[in-house]
């Protein structure tokens, strides 16, 4: 994670296990480091084995464990309790705030992450102009959840425009699209759209090519027809600058089981100070009848 992020804690190993790494077991070991079991350990001729690297040099999460049932997938940490319950954050909105904070402090750019984002940040899009997200989430994400059409996107987007919700829109020039997807059939969609619509202007990255990404396809298609794909070098790189592009946005159509659109939820809501814009949902999964198109946080169930 450090690669692209900044550290999540300035804590080591020892701090959190508070023990003699030295004289951890390897069977301990193992289960405190993911890292090092997949590494794999070295035989020694004696017959002992060790770490390939100092375990002080391995990322761990340490979970102290209460003995108090709790509901993981609503968790709050009990320290922030007291904090939330004196805050102006909405009742019931808490979990959200938690997932949206985490968010932000998780995915905090390194330098090297913000130079490359800076040098390949190419798009006609500014901030006096406005823009509108998009981001079409196919391919591998359809063996969990159903994945909507470009038209229907479009569609949302339109609906937005007609009823005044988009921030800087004009009759008399066409509104930018910032358009995020790993499918290269929805990016000729939107080509056509570019061409034909007196009302939308789509821009999206040219970083690498979609035909050749592994995201493209769903699992079971690669099995069955025997396709292999690689990751691009990159395509990671490629995806966090399709989210700086899309948090700068002012209105966003997405689907939220995706956990990608989630944090560009959370990510606009927080270090892009727009919790307020508009936000259309398209996911049946989230949505009782796509798209739940609305203002603020309140609409989608967190």
């Amino acid at each position: 994670m450090e690669c692209f992020y900044e550290p999540w804690s300035s804590c080591t190993v020892t701090d959190a296990v508070g023990a003699d790494l030295a004289g951890l077991g390897m069977e301990a070991i193992a289960r405190l480091f993911p890292a090092v079991r997949d590494d794999g350990f070295i035989v020694h001729p004696n017959g002992t084995l060790t770490p390939p690297l100092p375990l002080d040099s391995y990322r761990v999460v340490v979970l102290h464990h209460t003995g108090h049932n709790v509901r993981a997938s609503k968790f709050i940490p009990s320290v922030l309790q007291p904090l939330l319950s004196c805050s102006p954050v909405d009742k019931g909105k808490e979990y959200y705030w938690w997932r949206a904070v985490s968010a932000a402090y998780y995915l905090r750019p390194n330098r090297a992450t913000l130079d490359f984002i800076s040098t390949f940040r190419s798009l006609s899009l500014s901030s006096e102009e406005g823009c509108l997200s998009m981001y079409v989430r196919h391919g591998d994400k359809g063996a969990e959840m159903k994945v909507v059409p470009f038209r229907s996107y479009v569609a949302a987007a339109n609906q937005m425009y007609e009823r005044g919700l988009i921030p800087h829109t004009h009759k008399d020039r066409k509104f930018p699209i910032f358009l995020g997807t790993e499918d290269p059939m929805v990016i000729e969609e939107a080509k056509y759209l570019d061409s034909t619509s007196s009302r939308w202007r789509v821009e999206y990255t040219t970083l690498l090519s979609r035909y050749g990404t592994a995201a493209r396809y769903e699992k079971k298609v690669l099995k069955k027809a025997k396709i292999e794909v690689e990751h691009h070098d990159l395509e990671y790189i490629s995806m966090i600058l399709n989210l700086d592009y899309a948090v700068r946005c002012d209105a966003w159509v997405c689907t939220l089981a995706s956990n990608w659109c989630r944090v560009i939820d959370e990510l606009r809501a927080t270090v892009g100070g727009k919790a307020n814009k508009p936000y259309a949902d398209l996911s049946m999964e989230t949505c009782p009848e796509p798209p739940c198109i609305g203002r603020g946080i309140s609409w989608f169930g967190w």
